[in-house]
């Protein structure tokens, strides 16, 4: 299904904007705590496997 691809490409786009944000691509501030632990990787983590299941599905 393209709604599972799509939330697997958004999870992928997490995980970029995450990673270019620890290496400072986006300036010297990281991200809070908090934000780290909820909206980095484990969100994106989180969406490529709700997204894999979806677009598993048939």
């Amino acid at each position: 299904m393209r709604t599972g691809q799509a939330i697997m490409l958004v999870g992928a786009l997490v995980a970029v904007v995450h990673w270019l944000t620890h290496i400072e691509a986006f300036g010297p501030e990281q991200p809070a705590v908090w934000l780290d632990l909820v909206a980095g990787y484990p969100m994106a983590g989180i969406l490529l496997i709700v997204g894999g299941i979806t677009a598993g599905k048939k």
